[in-house]
């Protein structure tokens, strides 16, 4: 499988910060909803750093003739190598995995032309469009090779919602909390 552009998917520079900023906390809640809750203060700490950590022009959204956001791809400058993660805004989005593939398509070839040569994706198995996306692609195309997996670690069954957006790592250092990464 290739991956396709799709006419929906513009830069995330594309729409106002705050647009941008309640997509983005959309989509951390509902695909954390069910394996690490978050509370209702938790928005502004999900936005507080964002933009000093994206390139908002390697970032893709799909942006309908609605002008909702329907979905959101970042891609965070982590050191060396970007880190790309994203879903729908909505967990019914129409259509999600098809638009998750046309921002994956945009911005993998920005970061190509860009000369990045490897990229880390933060994703997670229970994404319902974005790793079904990535389980049709295969280990290997024209844009990424999977060279590690680490699944990520599920909370507790009925664990109360947090405000924490922090947890420590395996090896003891605290972290961001994030979805389970896979290296492509």
């Amino acid at each position: 499988m290739r991956l396709r552009s799709h006419d929906d998917v513009a830069p995330a520079a594309a729409v106002p910060r705050d647009a941008l900023e309640q997509a983005w906390a959309d989509m951390y809640e509902w695909t954390h909803a069910d394996w690490r809750p978050v509370g209702p203060d938790a928005r502004g700490a999900l936005v507080e750093d964002l933009w000093s950590e994206i390139d908002p022009h390697l970032s893709s959204i799909a942006l309908p003739a609605t002008g909702a956001i329907d979905a959101v791809l970042l891609v965070f400058i982590d050191g060396g190598r970007p880190v790309v993660a994203g879903e729908t805004v909505s967990r019914d989005t129409s259509a999600g995995k098809r638009l998750l593939e046309g921002c994956l398509r945009r911005t993998f070839d920005l970061l190509a032309s860009a000369g990045f040569a490897e990229t880390l994706l933060d994703a997670h198995e229970t994404d319902p469009h974005f790793a079904s996306l990535f389980d049709a692609l295969g280990p290997v195309t024209h844009w990424h090779r999977i060279v590690e997996f680490r699944p990520g670690r599920r909370s507790p069954p009925n664990r109360a919602p947090t405000n924490d957006l922090r947890q420590n790592d395996s090896s003891g250092s605290t972290a961001p909390a994030q979805r389970g990464r896979a290296h492509r």
